[in-house]
């Protein structure tokens, strides 16, 4: 256990201000028996309380809790705020759904587990356990039997519980291990915790990858819980509570979790109108708690709580509690109505897309017809009953997994201060001046709008100012962009962050927003916002996006890499500051460039050199697969456990380490000053160079071979 400033405090015994469950004695005495038995508990050394404190002991309280929708059920929780605040907190990088779209492509298989007892397959160091004493009340000896080893009151955690700050990072390290043992067997996993998912192209594919997880599995001394996931391979499924359909491609809200939010929702509007407005913060929080836990699937939905959380922060409840009663302002009235009206599946409602920004149809048969959106070659029957139990009508709430192709392009701009004519500044908006296969964007090759503040706009901040200059742009051209997938270049990274999030505290920028949603509704439009610096002027469109991403190689180092494996003849992820190559394609538009987006452009026919954003590799690799003619050498740090290293070690026929200085790491001239480059953010990165060659056999074929013979390279790593 690592502490604040590394001293290890004294002991003590955290007495809680009021005891919840001294009346439960006999539960808590039947669930301190299990956790003895199964040996997540032990008992303390002595049961004399004081003498467990000189000894260094800190003694933390436990009580038991209901289970939700189960009676006479109960579950231990051990209050460890006490121990808490005395550890060194550790960050964690969570692989959530986000990531499934670098572990598979549309209409792939899948296969859920979840593992048995958590975090107490962890044991605790034995010198340690007595920082983690549990205090089970003096309700043990209720039954006239004495406080003893063998009636203990006093017990000390032998498995990592579920209250210590640092355990999610402990688990998440040894999930790691089995995780990076997984892809070495060639099997594409994501873990969440005790929760991971597969994704395979083939339903036979994923059944040979589920024997391999449940071997994986054994040779840890691990077990998945058989009541729980989805272990036999489907293309519909529910995973950390939302619903992955990979023949459609969409996350989506599942019909349960539909219910009880509209369930929910319409209790808290009747109680409060029967009560003038007023219901309990708890309830309120609960609420909000569980509809966040759908922003996965639905792109309003920070967006549409944002009232409920309004009415907490006026009440205070961070220093009051969330004992008081609130009262609902109309906003927040009108927010709950939505998740009604959102969450209720009625048969033949064909109302708009409820889902927002970046929805999609969930399928696009009519309701009797289910069996259109399923595999002709695949048993889906899991998928086929759900379809039958309840036809998706209209657009359901869902977001996409894998982003689409972007087919038009606009730019936006706001100005506060203006000329003579334009009092105040204004606003101006360009569509198709920048598409994808163009350098350079100009006046010639777009079209233009601009206007000019209204007075009771000019005092306006610059930031309401440029989501103005937003809806006007899409108000200006929506029979151009309707149906389209637009990607919008925003040179304020306030507006960025609002459209991406769907979601602002300010009443003002809210109601804007809203037009803006309400907009992209109607005319189905998807948004991808993108920040640029400010263009000044149309001779200078756009400047280099400033992150951590832009940097390249000494050239003396990279001279030498570039001939490696052949010369390379495109530097795929540049721009005029950094290629090293005469050829070379940007993310933006700028001078020399080829093509603005590699990914919109074929490479086959070529030999490209590739050394992209780290969180763009799974696409370069998918997109090498799809385009096997294509050759490339890469430059990738080593990183077994990432979701698209299976898929390196598939398509490369030779790996060669890189070994590299923090002098040999270039930075681009507009990188801030505190931003560090990718390869010296962390100490212990290694780079490797990866070669692909062209005209390849399809990487199934050779990992099929690869698993069974136990090697997955057919090159050379040193």
């Amino acid at each position: 256990m690592d502490f604040e400033r590394g001293v290890k405090p004294q002991g003590f015994h955290y007495v809680p201000s009021r005891t919840m469950d001294e009346k439960l004695w006999r539960e808590r005495k039947a669930e301190r028996d299990r956790t003895l038995a199964m040996g997540a508990f032990v008992p303390a050394p002595t049961q004399d309380r004081h003498e467990l404190v000189r000894r260094g002991h800190m003694i933390c309280p436990a009580f038991l809790v209901p289970k939700k929708g189960k009676t006479n059920r109960y579950r231990m929780v051990i209050n460890q705020i006490p121990l808490n605040r005395l550890c060194k907190a550790r960050r964690i990088r969570f692989q959530g759904l986000k990531n499934l779209r670098h572990a598979g492509q549309k209409g792939c298989w899948a296969f859920t587990w979840d593992l048995e007892n958590g975090y107490m397959v962890l044991q605790v160091f034995k010198p340690h356990q007595k920082y983690m004493t549990v205090d089970l009340g003096p309700s043990m000896a209720a039954d006239g039997e004495p406080i003893s080893a063998s009636n203990p009151r006093y017990v000390l955690c032998n498995c990592m519980p579920f209250g210590y700050l640092a355990s999610p990072w402990y688990f998440v390290k040894t999930m790691k291990v089995i995780q990076e043992e997984l892809h070495k067997r060639g099997v594409t996993c994501q873990m969440w915790l005790d929760d991971g998912i597969v994704l395979c192209d083939t339903r036979e594919l994923a059944l040979r990858h589920r024997s391999i997880v449940e071997e994986v599995l054994g040779e840890f001394g691990l077990t998945r819980q058989k009541t729980k996931g989805e272990w036999e391979p489907t293309q519909d499924l529910e995973h950390l509570g939302v619903g992955v359909n990979t023949a459609a491609g969409v996350f989506y809200v599942t019909a349960q979790r539909k219910r009880k939010l509209s369930t929910e929702a319409k209790r808290i509007v009747c109680s409060a109108k029967r009560h003038k407005r007023w219901v309990g913060a708890r309830w309120l929080a609960e609420f909000a708690g569980l509809a966040m836990s759908t922003h996965d699937a639905v792109a309003q939905c920070a967006h549409r709580l944002r009232p409920l959380f309004d009415v907490l922060a006026a009440a205070q409840v961070w220093l009051y509690g969330y004992g008081q009663q609130v009262r609902l302002t109309p906003a927040a009235f009108g927010a709950l109505q939505w998740w009604i009206d959102t969450m209720r599946v009625k048969q033949g409602n064909t109302g708009s897309n409820p889902g927002g920004l970046a929805e999609m149809p969930l399928n696009k048969v009519s309701p009797g017809r289910p069996e259109a959106v399923l595999n002709e070659e695949s048993p889906n029957t899991q998928l086929e009953k759900r379809l039958m139990e309840k036809p998706p009508v209209g657009k359901q709430p869902c977001k996409p997994i894998w982003r689409a192709p972007v087919t038009q392009v606009i730019t936006t701009d706001a100005s506060g201060e203006g000329a003579a004519e334009a009092p105040g500044g204004g606003w101006g908006a360009t569509l198709g001046g920048a598409p994808l296969n163009r350098v350079r964007p100009d006046r010639d090759n777009g079209q233009a709008v601009r206007g000019i503040w209204a007075v009771e706009d000019r005092d306006l901040h610059i930031t309401p100012k440029e989501l103005k200059a937003v809806r006007y742009a899409l108000e200006a051209w929506r029979v151009q962009l309707r149906n389209r997938h637009v990607l919008l270049w925003e040179d304020n990274q306030a507006v960025v962050g609002i459209l991406r999030r769907l979601n602002t505290k300010s009443p003002g920028m809210r109601a804007e927003l809203e037009q803006i949603i309400d907009l992209l509704e109607e005319e189905n439009i998807v948004l991808q916002v993108r920040y640029i610096k400010s263009a000044v002027n149309p001779s200078d469109w756009y400047s280099r996006i400033r992150d951590k991403s832009e940097w390249r190689l000494r050239y003396e180092l990279a001279d030498r890499l570039l001939h490696y494996f052949g010369t390379a003849e495109v530097d795929r992820f540049a721009d005029s500051a950094l290629a090293l190559l005469p050829r070379f394609n940007a993310a933006y538009p700028c001078r020399g460039a080829e093509t603005v987006d590699a990914f919109t452009v074929s490479w086959e026919g070529t030999h490209s050199w590739v050394n992209p954003p780290w969180n763009h590799i799974g696409r370069v690799l998918y997109k090498l697969w799809h385009e096997p003619a294509a050759a490339a050498t890469l430059l990738l740090p080593v990183w077994p456990s990432a979701e698209w290293w299976p898929l390196l070690l598939r398509l490369a026929t030779a790996r060669v380490s890189v070994h590299f200085k923090a002098a040999d790491i270039v930075p681009g001239p507009l990188m801030l000053p505190d931003m560090t480059p990718e390869p010296l953010m962390n100490s212990g990165w290694r780079l490797q160079l990866a070669y692909v060659p062209p005209r390849r056999q399809t990487p199934w074929s050779r990992f099929s071979d690869s698993v069974n013979t136990g090697t997955g390279l057919a090159g050379e790593w040193r």
